[in-house]
């Protein structure tokens, strides 16, 4: 009987795993901003999926113009956004295997795409010296898994900047990680 029941307990955690599964989806990119020697800031954008971008867009494109302006974006930091914050916005930073505060982002701004996606673009402050090589790790997760983010994650070259080691990989379920060294251009 004993083998039954742990049978049993067995096929109804495989069955619930395979239940799980996300709603939405995100393709992410990121970029490192720099000055004065040192990284300042990783600039992430997101670029959500048809049916998450259509409830942005009719919540928030008022004018229904296909543009968001000024008021519009506010809307979207506001009603699609900030909530999220709690969760530390599916994000984690860490630099030379110390873990950044990732509480606050600055320079929300989000944008409707030609394809009728939206994209939301926005910075977390960091402080990483350039005067040596730099170990970065980005994790992008829901724990909620609610949220999937694409394993082609993007990193978009900068002119004083060199990638070194870059691998790109699966994290839990639904998530994903960059780890990658980063030097300053001789």
């Amino acid at each position: 009987m004993k083998y039954k029941e742990i049978l049993i307990l067995l096929s109804i955690m495989l069955f619930s795993k395979l239940l799980a599964h996300p709603h939405l989806f995100i393709e992410p990119s990121l970029e490192f901003i720099v000055s004065d020697n040192s990284i300042r800031a990783i600039r992430v954008c997101w670029k959500w999926d048809r049916w998450w971008s259509m409830d942005v867009i009719f919540d928030c494109d008022i004018n229904r113009d296909g543009y968001l302006d000024e008021e519009e974006i506010k809307l979207v930091y506001n009603d699609y956004f900030k909530g999220i914050q709690n969760f530390n916005y599916f994000t984690q930073i860490f630099i030379d295997g110390n873990k950044s505060n990732t509480g606050q982002v600055k320079n929300f701004t989000a944008k409707i795409n030609n394809d009728e996606t939206v994209s939301y673009c926005f910075d977390f402050a960091v402080e990483a010296s350039l005067n040596r090589s730099v170990k970065f790790e980005i994790r992008f997760e829901d724990i909620t898994i609610f949220t999937a983010f694409d394993r082609d994650l993007t990193i978009k070259n900068h002119q004083d900047l060199v990638y070194k080691d870059l691998t790109i990989g699966m994290l839990g379920y639904y998530g994903v990680k960059a780890e990658l060294i980063i030097e300053k251009k001789d």
